[in-house]
């Protein structure tokens, strides 16, 4: 398991985001699971037996997903040789659904209570996240020739999303009202 602390190491360097997450998965599942195993040892059995010991889905997935970035960094290393293969890849992983969730009224009660001290600006960012479905990156790097707010149908046009794909999104009543709000904001 030597590997584990050099491998965090490198990915803090790099600035990723999740490494407390990618520490909690190496020390909970990984090592414990091929610690006393070198990089070179590992087969895929060892990690298909991992991923099936690990009872919630989508975190046996993520389990697999560290385990096959690890031997590419590993293999970038020279800690496994060029083309070793990586025993990550070919397990078979859960499928999983995406979830739509909706506030409870009392989250959106609690969430409107705790926004009261905030800028209005960062209130209106805060509700178009809501009403728009749209993401915090996407949100903050929108320009204002993308927002057509004047026309029969409002709406807003996001290039390069992170799924790859062009999206226009049609904006209600409320969304238009916050627009408007932070442009007057932005222009003050």
């Amino acid at each position: 398991a030597a590997y584990a602390p050099v491998f965090l190491e490198e990915m803090q360097k790099r600035g990723k985001r999740t490494v407390s997450e990618m520490n909690r998965r190496l020390y909970k599942h990984i090592v414990p699971a091929l610690g006393d195993l070198s990089l070179r040892k590992i087969k895929r059995a060892d990690i298909h037996r991992m991923h099936g010991s690990i009872k919630a889905p989508v975190e046996a997935n993520r389990v697999v997903g560290l385990t096959s970035a690890l031997f590419l960094w590993a293999e970038r290393m020279g800690y496994v040789p060029e083309n070793h293969p990586n025993p990550a890849k070919g397990v078979e992983k859960y499928p999983e659904k995406s979830r739509t969730r909706f506030l409870t009224d009392e989250e959106l009660r609690r969430l409107t209570d705790s926004m009261k001290e905030e800028p209005r600006h960062i209130q209106a960012l805060i509700w178009l996240y809501l009403l728009t479905g749209a993401r915090k990156g996407e949100l903050l790097g929108l320009r204002w020739e993308d927002v057509h707010l004047d026309s029969d149908e409002p709406s807003f046009y996001l290039g390069n999303t992170k799924s790859g794909r062009d999206m226009h999104v049609q904006l209600s009543e409320p969304a238009v009202r916050l627009f408007n709000q932070i442009e007057r904001h932005a222009h003050s």
